[in-house]
C-alpha cells in the first residue's frame, strides 16, 4: 500500500492488481496535484494518513457506499483501519474531525455518513483545528 496524499491511497488486491482509492467524502489539501502548489496543511494531512495507516500495520478495510468511481476513474471508498487492539478507525471521518480535510458531500453516499462528516467538520471548525485555524 502507498499513501499518495492525505485522501488517496494505492492498494493491491490479492490478484496483484493495483487500485487507486480516493476517500469518499473527505477532501484534504493538495500536495501532489500537477501544476498546483502544495496547499496549507496538505503535508500534515498526508503525514497523518501515513502515520494512522502505519499504526494499523497497513490493515485497511474498504467499504463502498454509493458512488464507487469518480470522474478521474478512482475508486471511492470508506477507509477503516484495523487497529492492533481490535478496534476500527474510520479514517475519512477522522481526517475531517482533525481539521485536515473538508467534508465533500457532492457524491452519492449514505445520509448517515454525510451527517457524521458534517458534524465532524463542525467540531473541527468550532475547535479551530488545522485548516480551520487559518
Amino acid at each position: 500500500m502507498k499513501v499518495v496524499d492525505g485522501d488517496t491511497i494505492d492498494v493491491e488486491d490479492d490478484a496483484g492488481n493495483k487500485h487507486r482509492i480516493r476517500f469518499i467524502g473527505a477532501d484534504t489539501p493538495e500536495t501532489v496535484k500537477p501544476n498546483t502548489p502544495t496547499e496549507p496543511f496538505g503535508p500534515e494531512a498526508s503525514d497523518f494518513t501515513k502515520r494512522k495507516i502505519a499504526e494499523a500495520n497497513n490493515l485497511v478495510r474498504l467499504a463502498f457506499d454509493g458512488d464507487q468511481i469518480d470522474k478521474y476513474g478512482r475508486n471511492l471508498a470508506m477507509i477503516y483501519l484495523q487497529m492492533p487492539d481490535g478496534s476500527e478507525v474510520w479514517l475519512n471521518e477522522l481526517l475531517i474531525r482533525e481539521g485536515l480535510a473538508r467534508a465533500q458531500l457532492q457524491y452519492r453516499f449514505s445520509k448517515g455518513a454525510k451527517d457524521a462528516f458534517r458534524q465532524a467538520e463542525e467540531d473541527a471548525k468550532m475547535a479551530k483545528r488545522n485548516l480551520w485555524s487559518l
